[in-house]
């Protein structure tokens, strides 16, 4: 009986102690604006909200106080992983054009650099065959991947010849110019701009840097915002920000460039099928309609899911692909 004693003691000091590690990692990130190195706990708010709720209610049991806790956590991420992916599959289709608009997909996909399966990357874009898609992290290895979308993807721009810039932008419209940038104060990016058949609408895909360099990227999410804000007009900016939507990075970026969040689904890690966090995103400008639900793809042999959505995109000269988008590929 003394040991059945303490042992409930013990473990209800460690459920304690993770309750208030959970409660403590909430509040740091409430000062990531003074330390930006606290932003990391607000990548992770939904599992220290899930862990801390874990940790409350088995403190409230009678018993197996651990072995409560351990399971309340461990269905609480699951369900976090699985929800885009039910999303994706049931979620609603994609709206009607009105009067003037063009519905146009746009899928981001972070491919990554340390795999050389080119095949699954093309097909996985043309499964869910995007008018416009970025591809980020485009190693030589993945260069068949461009030549057998060329096809279907005419129109393209791209940053492989320059260091630290492995974007590809690839599009079924024809865009009247294009640019790229490396330098530190942004992220490394390629920039389109469509005619007015488009709405003459810009499109940015990005990749931003990654924690442990808080300071360099909060730097680059000042600069791509400023660089955003100065451009004006109608913007689509897409990519891997490494940066969750409950972060002092992104609300620095979007109150900085005007943009509005169209993604927020988790799109990583996808090695185990369970995403955790929100990292690559769409963005557009309010001027912009959100015709269709955010979700995501396949992985393709990634360590991210692709995040597809569509956008209503004012046009007034309508003409090329059609101008309504009837549902969307499911997987």
């Amino acid at each position: 009986m003394a040991f059945r004693r303490w042992h409930r003691h013990i473990e209800f000091a460690l459920c304690l102690a993770a309750l208030l590690a959970g409660l403590a990692g909430l509040a740091a990130g409430r000062f990531a604006d003074a330390h930006i190195e606290l932003d990391i706990f607000n990548h992770f708010i939904p599992q220290l909200v899930i862990g801390s709720g874990a940790c409350l209610l088995a403190m409230a049991m009678p018993r197996a106080k651990l072995a409560t806790a351990l399971v309340a956590m461990l269905i609480g991420v699951t369900g976090i992983g699985l929800w885009p992916h039910f999303a994706s599959r049931h979620g609603p289709p994609a709206t009607d054009a009105t009067a003037g608009e063009r519905i146009v997909r746009v899928m981001s996909f972070n491919t990554r650099y340390e795999s050389s399966q080119w095949r699954p990357v093309a097909d996985e874009v043309l499964r869910h065959d995007p008018d416009i898609v970025a591809l980020l992290e485009i190693g030589r290895s993945k260069l068949p991947a461009l030549k057998a979308l060329e096809a279907a993807y005419p129109h393209r721009a791209a940053c492989l010849e320059e260091e630290y810039c492995e974007i590809v932008v690839l599009s079924k419209f024809p865009f009247v110019s294009s640019g790229t940038a490396t330098h530190w104060s942004q992220p490394p990016l390629v920039r389109v701009e469509y005619g007015p058949d488009l709405g003459e609408v810009i499109v940015t895909a990005v990749h931003t840097m990654r924690p442990p360099l808080f300071a360099h990227q909060l730097q680059q999410m000042r600069g791509l915002g400023g660089v955003v804000a100065e451009a004006g007009g109608a913007h689509i900016v897409l990519g891997d920000f490494n940066a969750t939507p409950s972060s002092f990075m992104l609300q620095t970026f979007v109150e900085r460039s005007g943009l509005e969040l169209a993604s927020g689904v988790p799109t990583w890690p996808a090695t185990v099928g369970l995403p955790q966090i929100a990292i690559d995103h769409v963005f557009v400008s309010p001027d912009l309609r959100v015709a269709g639900p955010p979700r995501i793809g396949s992985a393709a042999g990634s360590d991210h899911y692709p995040v597809i959505t569509e956008i209503a995109i004012s046009a007034p000269r309508l003409t090329g692909p059609a101008t309504t988008r009837r549902g969307s590929a499911r997987r």
